[in-house]
């Protein structure tokens, strides 16, 4: 799923972080790796992220 555009509402289709390192490594040069690295960055911080809330709510709820 690749979309080229900015979505206008909640509901418009985006593309996803893996959809995007994939686009970024195979159609730009070498110097724009790096927004390739920062994606992939940002989606590890984000799965910390979500597993660190979810950790945080299990030992809240026992």
């Amino acid at each position: 799923f690749y979309a080229t555009n900015l979505p206008k509402r909640l509901t418009d289709p985006v593309m996803t972080l893996p959809t995007h390192v994939y686009a970024v490594i195979t159609n730009f040069p070498e110097d724009a790796y790096w927004m390739a690295y920062a994606s992939a960055a940002l989606m590890i911080i984000i799965v910390i992220a979500i597993y660190s809330i979810v950790q945080w709510i299990r030992r809240r709820s026992s």
